[in-house]
């Protein structure tokens, strides 16, 4: 129990530095650009699974993770490029970071 109470306040914050980042700004890149390197840049991190352990634990987690905190924050209006962006959330199994990262084109990580 203990364990979901950490993993609650963590997506907790992750949720509000996402929204944080929702700012509109100059982007140098088309979306279409922004799409290739994510994906380009997810596909390093999928060769890497030492460093970068994709979650295979308790399935209710992942489900709790992307239905109720990962979808929540995608249905914010200040989202952009909510029809031009399939976001892929990953979970990464390694509970001595505490951390969250996102690529460009949609692609959300977070750690354990």
């Amino acid at each position: 129990m203990k364990n979901y109470k950490y993993l609650i306040f963590y997506f907790f914050i992750s949720g509000l530095i996402l929204f944080n980042a929702c700012n509109t700004g100059i982007n140098f890149f088309s979306q279409s650009d922004d799409v290739k390197l994510g994906r380009e840049v997810s596909g390093e991190i999928a060769k890497n699974p030492k460093e970068y352990p994709i979650f295979k634990g308790n399935p209710s987690i992942k489900k709790y993770i992307t239905n109720r905190i990962f979808k929540d924050i995608l249905s914010s209006p200040q989202i952009a490029g909510r029809n031009t962006y399939k976001y892929q959330l990953k979970i990464i199994d390694n509970p001595k970071v505490f951390n969250a990262f996102a690529l460009p084109g949609g692609y959300i990580y977070v750690y354990t």
